[in-house]
């Protein structure tokens, strides 16, 4: 972990751009294409095997749907977004490490208040036009996947 403010700085931007590299790789169009393809031929292997679907192709066949919702996610972001997500975490965690030291809460609101805005931000662009589904439903996927909010107020 970073012990100075200098080398907190230097590692949120190699952090910055490690993110860059990974979201263009991960949202490369061609990885949809695959998708596409690959859900098209499930279908048809569906379709081929008849009624009675074995577990394996069950199985196969929501791999393939999560990993499609997790690409629709991802192409959502902006990279230069991905990036400041990324720069933000390592300094917002060692303002939260000096906090902690100091006893100091007050020092790292607002870092906080920055990572909130952060994932505000990418939730929205995430939710698109699917305005009926609340920001902190869309917010609470990423750690419940299917759990609305509705259904943790009443739990």
């Amino acid at each position: 972990m970073p012990q100075s403010d200098r080398t907190s700085a230097a590692r949120g931007k190699q952090m910055a751009v490690m993110a860059t590299i990974s979201h263009e790789k991960s949202t490369d169009p061609e990885i949809g294409e695959l998708l596409e393809k690959a859900t098209k031929d499930m279908n048809e292997l569906s379709t081929s095997c008849g009624e009675g679907e074995n577990d394996d192709l069950a199985t196969a066949k929501r791999i393939l749907e999560l990993e499609k919702k997790a690409y629709q996610k991802r192409i959502c972001i902006p990279a230069e977004l991905a990036a400041r997500k990324a720069e933000l975490e390592a300094s917002a965690n060692y303002a939260w490490v000096k906090a902690r030291q100091n006893n100091d809460f007050a020092s790292f609101a607002p870092s906080l208040k920055d990572c909130f805005d952060t994932a505000k931000e990418i939730a929205e662009l995430q939710r698109g036009e699917k305005k009926d589904i609340s920001l902190y439903s869309q917010m609470l996927d990423e750690f419940e996947m299917g759990m609305p909010a509705e259904r943790i107020d009443e739990l």
